[in-house]
């Protein structure tokens, strides 16, 4: 249930930016023939970049997702491209350069890491995320009621308290460890999330 409430999410996002960013085609071409504003290239085609910095089940099933539904709102394959970074911070830096040099006109990011990584860069080109669970203390945006940063997205936020308590329904325990890595702030700010309500 969980795993369809992610991917819902991720359309119903897709959907209103592919459909702000559309018009009247997702060519980026208006009915008059001109070239659509948000249409950098000038080449009568918007250009969309897809980014993740690894590929599990779900962060494949947010991919899939996003690109079904740019295709639905009439997006071509030549125009979407997607690059995995297959878990290399060097690579992801050189993917977001070159996802930031003017030939994009909108990223979609999966995760905490390409979407730090694009917003880092403050670029122009805009930047639609999905699956970051602390958007906020990830330095991602800094109001989740009123995103900056030239940045958007859904918030993938972890449950803690509803975790826990299942946790000790079903297995109750008086001490509790926690794994985490601690070079991601996502995990790192749910990890703090546990320790204040296991007190």
């Amino acid at each position: 249930m969980r795993k369809m409430k992610k991917v819902l999410s991720v359309l119903l996002t897709v959907g209103m930016v592919a459909t702000a960013f559309t018009g009247c085609g997702g060519n980026g071409s208006n009915s008059s023939g001109k070239t659509d504003s948000k249409d950098t290239n000038g080449d009568g085609k918007v250009k969309v970049g897809v980014v993740s910095m690894i590929e599990n089940g779900a962060f494949t099933d947010m991919r899939d997702g996003i690109i079904d539904e740019l295709k639905a709102q009439g997006y071509e394959d030549s125009q979407i491209e997607y690059k995995c970074a297959a878990g290399d911070s060097t690579a992801l830096t050189t993917i977001v350069t070159n996802m930031t040099d003017g030939t994009y006109d909108m990223v979609f990011t999966i995760a905490t890491p390409p979407t730090q990584a694009m917003v880092n860069t403050e670029t122009d080109t805009p930047v639609f995320f999905c699956a970051v669970s602390a958007p906020v203390a990830a330095g991602v945006i800094t109001d989740m009621d009123k995103p900056d940063k030239n940045a958007t997205g859904t918030s993938n936020a972890i449950p803690v308290s509803d975790i826990i308590d299942f946790a000790q329904s079903v297995t109750p325990a008086k001490k509790v460890g926690i794994i985490y890595s601690g070079n991601e702030d996502n995990a790192t700010n749910t990890a703090k999330q546990c320790e204040e309500y296991l007190g």
